[in-house]
């Protein structure tokens, strides 16, 4: 209980428990956990650790990959570092107009991520991804943030139960 979890993680249990309380690892010199991806101590003590994972699953890992090396002596006592990694592609989000992304001025450090754009231009964009592709290479998500793209659409009208392949056309276009 207490650690903070990452869009990218399913819901673990063992024997139809999902959490446990921190305290149950008092008497350990050290508990290294596992399963969540954020590296992150757990409770008040400096004892109970996620080393989390080098590589990022998700657009809500954003934060700096790590490895944990911890050591042990003879009585226990345990000192515990977290090693930065390099990854071969971090994930980023950025959001903005068409014309603000592409004219960020850190685009050029951005570039080698994968890059999940949040796009909050008020009229359409056509070929968004295309378009961002030429100042970020790796664009893998696209979202169409606006007032036009979230918009409740109504939907067809089905008279009389059928309607012909025209009509059906006809009505996806309006």
């Amino acid at each position: 209980a207490g650690g903070v979890a990452s869009d990218s993680e399913r819901q673990l249990t063992v024997g139809g428990t999902a959490v446990v309380p921190v305290d149950l690892f008092h008497r350990f010199s050290y508990t290294a956990l596992g399963h969540l991806h954020r590296p992150q101590w757990v409770g008040d003590t400096r004892t109970v650790r996620y080393s989390g994972t080098p590589l990022a699953y998700s657009f809500s890992e954003e934060h700096d990959k790590s490895v944990t090396v911890v050591e042990l002596d003879a009585v226990g006592a345990c000192t515990v570092e977290e090693v930065p990694v390099p990854v071969g592609r971090s994930v980023r989000t950025i959001t903005g107009t068409m014309s603000e992304l592409l004219d960020r001025t850190d685009a050029a450090e951005i570039a080698p991520a994968f890059v999940r754009a949040v796009v909050t231009d008020t009229t359409v964009v056509r070929d968004a991804k295309l378009t961002l592709q030429q100042v970020y290479p790796h664009v893998v998500e696209i979202q169409m943030d606006a007032a036009w793209a979230t918009a409740d659409i109504a939907a067809p009208r089905f008279e009389g139960g059928r309607m012909s392949p025209i009509g059906a056309l006809e009505q996806f276009w309006e």
